[in-house]
């Protein structure tokens, strides 16, 4: 990944390198114009604290990162807060069978989620006797 020094060339580089959205997408998903993006970008104004908030929150970024360039772009997650991070991937990612897998499930009764489970687990055991 490119070096970038000052926090708007980061904001940039993480809107069209890394999340590869537009400055329309972007700055409309963390509730700022797409002009008032645009001038952050080119570092005509300063980036407010809500707004590096913002950006961190909504795509799981490093506000260390954002703020200094040092360490990862995004946040480490464990256990249930992995889950959140890849939920939020899947969003991005525009994957509407997975999303859609994973609404299903999780309105499944208790019963139905049992049965599904355990006929997954037989799929990896018969794929396990095969190897």
């Amino acid at each position: 990944i490119e070096e970038v020094d000052k926090m708007y060339e980061r904001i940039k580089h993480l809107r069209k390198n890394v999340l590869h959205l537009t400055q329309e997408e972007f700055s409309s998903s963390i509730k700022i114009s797409r002009s008032n993006l645009g001038s952050i970008e080119t570092g005509r104004i300063n980036i407010t604290d809500r707004v590096i908030s913002d950006i961190c929150e909504k795509y799981s970024v490093s506000e260390k990162w954002l703020r200094t360039g040092k360490g990862e772009i995004f946040e480490t997650f464990e256990n249930e807060d992995e889950y959140m991070k890849a939920a939020t991937e899947l969003k991005l990612d525009g994957d509407k069978l997975a999303m859609q897998a994973v609404i299903k499930y999780w309105r499944m009764p208790k019963e139905q989620k049992e049965a599904f489970k355990n006929y997954i687990l037989s799929i990896a055991e018969a794929c396990k006797e095969e190897e």
